[in-house]
């Protein structure tokens, strides 16, 4: 009977707090601690502790970004800005070797045997 009533107390159960995810531009797939959560922009309920939060959008680099979750209070936003992955580039020009090829107006190569290819062009940022 004495250990019934010496029984000590539960832990309270932490709730947790939503936190606010978005990504630039929207629509990526977000993961918390490497587990699927949701499409942003979203919210994610999380316990107090600290967290990875990773985007990953098709044609895009994924991104993160750490957060550190408080016990009490608010959650700072997380905003993930994705960067274009690169691209390859393929010019096929049958009989035309040693042409110029010039990319975003800086010269980029010459054509040989018919062809000029570059594997990692990265898109030119939107102001």
């Amino acid at each position: 009977m004495a250990r019934k009533r010496n029984k000590p107390p539960e832990p309270p159960v932490v709730a947790g707090i939503e936190v606010q995810v978005t990504t630039t531009p929207p629509g990526a797939a977000i993961k918390v601690n490497q587990e699927d959560k949701c499409t942003s922009p979203c919210s994610v309920k999380l316990p107090p502790g600290d967290y990875q939060i990773t985007a990953f959008l098709a044609g895009y680099e994924p991104g993160a970004n750490g957060v550190t979750i408080p016990a009490t209070g608010t959650a700072p936003p997380v905003n993930i800005t994705l960067e274009a992955s690169p691209q390859p580039l393929r010019i096929l020009a049958e009989g035309m070797d040693g042409g110029q090829v010039t990319l975003d107006d800086q010269p980029a190569g010459v054509v040989q045997d018919g062809q000029f290819v570059i594997d990692n062009v990265r898109p030119v940022p939107t102001p």
